[in-house]
């Protein structure tokens, strides 16, 4: 991820894939599109047990209605939510390894719509940061036949 470098999304600035997070922080295309790096108050995040696991249940941060899963959340922002535009931190993003405490998204039903429509946990391990997940896939991806 060090020596591999792309576009940002906004302003179109070459930047190596390990810098990116702390370029979107100052990018302002970036901040204009998705919200500035404020604080915004710290969500709570409710962990609620069924069964033999843990599933992370979630407050909506636009009615503070609470007990969603991620995916009643996403649907219940779709249905109840979805032209309430107001900066918020989304509560998945901080229940996940690599959140940012303090990334406000403006529009928040979008972002759940762009970036959690399916379970990070179906798809890798949480229980490793950012670096060797991206370290693990260019492993995997070299040893795959074509």
């Amino acid at each position: 991820m060090k020596k591999f470098s792309g576009s940002c999304k906004c302003c179109e600035k070459q930047v190596r894939y390990s810098r990116m997070r702390q370029h979107y922080k100052t990018c302002k295309k970036y901040q204009e599109e998705y919200g500035d790096s404020c604080t915004v108050p710290s969500l709570k995040i409710y962990q609620e047990s069924t069964g033999n696991s843990a599933h992370p249940t979630f407050k909506c941060p636009l009615c503070q209605e609470t007990n969603f899963t991620r995916q009643r959340l996403l649907d219940h922002c779709n249905n109840r939510h979805v032209h309430q535009i107001c900066p918020v931190v989304c509560p998945i993003c901080l229940s996940l390894p690599w959140e940012v405490s303090n990334q406000v998204t403006r529009n928040f039903v979008d972002h759940l719509n762009v970036w959690h429509r399916f379970d990070y946990g179906e798809f890798m391990n949480l229980q490793l940061d950012e670096e060797t997940q991206f370290q693990n896939a260019v492993e995997e991806s070299c040893h795959v036949n074509f």
